[in-house]
């Protein structure tokens, strides 16, 4: 063979083969990037939950408030919920995009325990495509999905 059908070959070679590489670095590229957002959510429901476990109980009781609301305890679950989002009590844009107040919960559970449960939803969709493209073989497969943290704390 000489040299210049063995620059074909190898130019064949690395066509058949770029698909396969392109696609693996972008599946590691959206897996690190999910693994970095699922930290980042559980990040975020443990500084939520810091805060309004310091905040809860707004009297000297010792005693969470029989209903858990914002005009309860100064406002505490809207502070959490921002404090959640954005790190401080002031702003309230999510560090992760499409995150809201909404889709932040806090319930006291087993009630009357002192025992509150912080908890975030997440809809996660990849950077690329929300949809596995099946080219008319089938229905198109949806490769969001939901991403769920909790944590929880005990009043102070």
């Amino acid at each position: 063979m000489d040299r210049k059908q063995q620059q074909g070959i190898a130019v064949i070679e690395f066509t058949l083969v770029l698909p396969i590489l392109v696609l693996i670095i972008f599946t590691t590229v959206e897996l690190g990037r999910l693994l970095f957002q699922y930290s980042e959510l559980t990040r975020m429901a443990r500084s939520g939950g810091r805060f309004i476990a310091n905040t809860a109980i707004v009297n000297t009781t010792g005693t969470l408030p029989s209903t858990l609301s914002d005009a309860n305890c100064d406002f505490c679950i809207s502070k959490m919920k921002r404090v959640l989002l954005a790190g401080d009590t002031v702003n309230s844009a999510s560090n992760l995009s499409g995150l809201t107040a909404a889709d932040i919960t806090v319930v006291e559970y087993p009630a009357d325990s002192g025992v509150l449960v912080v908890s975030v939803s997440y809809d996660w969709t990849p950077l690329f495509s929300d949809k596995l493209q099946t080219f008319s073989f089938a229905e198109d497969i949806d490769i969001s999905f939901n991403l769920n943290a909790s944590y929880a704390v005990t009043a102070l």
